[in-house]
C-alpha cells in the first residue's frame, strides 16, 4: 500500500460534517485517474453474462488507499466508457468518505446513472489477480416492471 499517498488523501479530507464540493470532487477524480486505471475487457456467456458485453473494473484503489476496487460485469459495449467514468466518480467519492461512508456488500448505492447493489467480488487470477476482499461488484438493482394491463388487473380493474 502507498502509505504516503494515503496520508496525503486523508490529510486533505474535510471533516465528516463538510460537504463534498464540486471542486473537491474534481480534485479527487484527478487523483483517482492519476493513481488508478479502469480496464475494459470483453465479458460474455462463458462468464455468465450476455455475449458481447464488457467487464469494467478499476485497479489501484486497494494498493494505493486500502479500499476495494470496483467492477461492473455484463456491461453493454455501448455503455462501457460511461461505466468507466462512473467507476472513477464512485472511487473519488469513496476517497472523500473513506471512513465515514464506506461501500459495503449488501448496500444499494444511488448514482446519477441509477441504483447499484454492492456485492463482494470474487478471487480472480488472470493477467491481473486479486482476492475477493479487494474487489466490490456493482450490479444493477433488480426491479420489477409491470405493464399497465397487469397493474390494472392487480388493482382489481376489469376490462
Amino acid at each position: 500500500m502507498n502509505w504516503e499517498l494515503l496520508e496525503e488523501v486523508k490529510g486533505s479530507q474535510m471533516s465528516e460534517e463538510d460537504e463534498l464540493t464540486e471542486d473537491r470532487m474534481e480534485e479527487l477524480e484527478s487523483t483517482v485517474m492519476a493513481t488508478t486505471q479502469v480496464t475494459l475487457t470483453p465479458d460474455g456467456e462463458e462468464h455468465g453474462f450476455p455475449e458481447g458485453s464488457m467487464w469494467v473494473y478499476s485497479q489501484g484503489m486497494w494498493n494505493n488507499y486500502g479500499i476495494p476496487d470496483l467492477e461492473m460485469r455484463g456491461v453493454p459495449t455501448s455503455f462501457a466508457q460511461a461505466a468507466g467514468r462512473v467507476i472513477n466518480e464512485m472511487n473519488a467519492y469513496r476517497l472523500h468518505h473513506m471512513e465515514s461512508k464506506p461501500f459495503l456488500p449488501g448496500q444499494t448505492v444511488q448514482w446519477s446513472t441509477g441504483h447499484f447493489k454492492i456485492h463482494q467480488g470474487e478471487d480472480w487470477e488472470g493477467m491481473f489477480y486479486w482476492k475477493a476482499e479487494q474487489m466490490l461488484r456493482l450490479l444493477p438493482n433488480e426491479m420489477e416492471i409491470n405493464c399497465v394491463c397487469c397493474e390494472a388487473k392487480d388493482a382489481g380493474i376489469e376490462p
